[in-house]
């Protein structure tokens, strides 16, 4: 068995405990940013945060893109 048998026979025998760090690392994430949404909520009312018009956010994040990647 050459090389890339190898390696594919060790991806089949692997792939449900990296599906089971992936499904974690999802949730995980989610979860983050389930949170990080709620925080932002509450600074918001509390009036620790103002909120932007959506168009200047993405006027905002289109240029930012094209500086970095353009």
């Amino acid at each position: 068995m050459g090389v890339v048998g190898i390696v594919e026979e060790f991806a089949l025998k692997n792939q449900d405990p990296i599906e089971e760090v992936d499904e974690r690392v999802e949730a995980d994430v989610g979860q983050f940013w389930i949170e990080e949404a709620q925080r932002r909520y509450d600074a918001y009312l509390k009036g620790e945060l103002r909120a932007l018009e959506g168009d200047d956010v993405m006027k905002r994040a289109r240029s930012r893109v094209a500086a970095k990647y353009l």
